[in-house]
């Protein structure tokens, strides 16, 4: 069945076949699809280990937002522009190289940030908080590893993933839990 189903691919289907995330991730890296409460999912905390496909996983639901013209907003904020820049926009599980050649986005360097805009014109903007930013009451007392986070306003609702290395402070795992509203949370 699965070589009847390749072989009736074009050669763009196939290759983006073999681009859609959906098809290769493990369970753990794709978003909730909704709480054991039937709710939506607010926040996305994907807290894991070197590896795990945090970069990737937000990556791709974001991708997966824009190209489906559901996302209307899109901000990606991290630490410093080489964090954001060469990690979530051009490291190897970032935006650039994990698009489908279809919809590969580019990268619009300012001296604001920068944004990643896609076929479709959507855009995002990248956000450092190193630039000054007021970020003070979601930045932990000690440090915690890297914390990116992605937020994606589908409709009128914002969808919050926050990818976070192991590393982490108690200070900014309890507001994560406690201050925002609905937490989907994976432990690698």
């Amino acid at each position: 069945d699965r070589e009847k189903f390749l072989a009736g691919l074009s050669d763009a289907e196939l290759e983006d076949y073999f681009h859609d995330w959906r098809v290769w991730a493990h369970d753990y890296q794709l978003p909730p699809d909704q709480l054991p409460d039937g709710s939506d999912w607010d926040t996305w905390l994907f807290l894991a280990g070197r590896g795990a496909g945090k970069t990737r996983s937000a990556v791709e639901f974001i991708t997966d937002c824009v190209e489906e013209g559901w996302a209307r907003r899109i901000a990606i904020v991290g630490q410093g522009e080489d964090d954001v820049r060469n990690v979530m926009v051009e490291g190897e599980s970032g935006f650039i190289a994990s698009a489908k050649p279809s919809f590969k986005p580019v990268f619009k360097p300012s001296s604001g940030g920068g944004k990643v805009i896609w076929p479709n014109v959507k855009n995002a903007s990248l956000i450092y908080f190193s630039r000054g930013y007021d970020f003070s009451r979601y930045q932990p007392a000690q440090p915690c590893g890297f914390l990116f986070v992605y937020l994606v306003v589908v409709g009128s609702h914002p969808h919050k993933i926050s990818t976070l290395a192991q590393v982490l402070s108690r200070t900014i795992l309890c507001f994560l839990l406690f201050r925002l509203t609905t937490v989907h949370y994976f432990k690698w």
